[in-house]
């Protein structure tokens, strides 16, 4: 490959996985050379989004989707995981913030590992199960997880309504418990309008991403439910004596009504782009 036009399409072309470049890259290389101006040194800007845009979807494998219910369940599924990694995060933030483990928080972890693994198969029943029981041990203590509580509804929705759509996850999700708990410190690291920008940059992404993959905004979205959510209700200590008088309580912040409006929006975003690509 020695004509320069030629090793920069190349170069663009290495966005798709390599397998599918095997199979298809020369013929990929050679339509896009064919297409080009004789004159022509350097790949044009719209064309090398565009190459660089279709390698990223077939790396996501997003092509596959080709229902709307198809991005549905695969977007639930990846939003459960990133739920349970949230779940995972809190009780390892709390242990390298000096807070220490209890039994009780050593088998809460467990079984939100266990439902990552369930998950990433496509075992929507134990996965269920699993974060049910985490779910339930954490309230046994007076303690209402968000995290826990959304991934039970996703991994409901899942079991109910896309029961025959299983397909497991790659390995590589697995990152996912990692990645939360070093998120997860930021917070407290952050002053507060660092934390609201980063949570608007995070809504952006996400609507920038459901160009490339319908599934990238639904399952953002269930990480601001979960948010919504914990600002929403929960468990409140009244007093100075921990577990004197703790009390379930509703009581919504603003905030939380602006974070449901952009669930809204992100579902809808990735619910009509799955219609849109549906007929293409």
């Amino acid at each position: 490959m020695s004509d320069p036009l030629a090793r920069r399409y190349g170069l663009l072309l290495l966005a798709y996985p390599s397998e599918y470049r095997e199979r298809r890259g020369d013929e990929l290389l050679g339509t896009v050379l064919d297409d080009a101006s004789p004159q022509q040194r350097w790949p044009s800007g719209r064309e090398a989004v565009s190459i660089v845009a279709q390698g990223l979807r077939a790396r996501l494998g997003a092509a596959r989707c080709r229902t709307p219910g198809a991005v549905w369940s695969e977007g639930l599924q990846m939003g459960a995981l990133l739920l349970l990694g949230f779940a995972v995060a809190g009780p390892v933030d709390d242990l390298f913030q000096g807070a220490g483990w209890s039994v009780r928080t050593g088998i809460v972890v467990l079984l939100a590992l266990a439902g990552i693994v369930a998950t990433l198969r496509a075992r929507w029943i134990v996965a269920l199960a699993l974060t049910a029981a985490g779910l339930t041990v954490l309230l046994l203590d007076r303690w209402l997880s968000w995290w826990f509580g959304a991934a039970v509804v996703a991994l409901a929705v899942l079991a109910v309504r896309f029961r025959s759509a299983r397909r497991a996850r790659s390995a590589e999700w697995l990152l996912v418990a990692p990645a939360a708990v070093a998120v997860a410190q930021l917070p407290d690291r952050v002053a507060l309008p660092v934390g609201v920008a980063v949570i608007a940059g995070f809504v952006l992404v996400c609507l920038i991403g459901v160009a490339l993959d319908p599934r990238i905004p639904i399952a953002g979205a269930w990480l601001l439910v979960a948010i919504a959510l914990d600002n929403t209700a929960g468990f409140r200590l009244y007093g100075d004596i921990p577990d004197s008088d703790t009390r379930f309580v509703v009581h919504p912040a603003p905030v939380s009504y602006v974070l449901l409006a952009m669930v809204a929006g992100l579902f809808l975003a990735g619910h009509v782009r799955s219609r849109q690509l549906t007929r293409l």
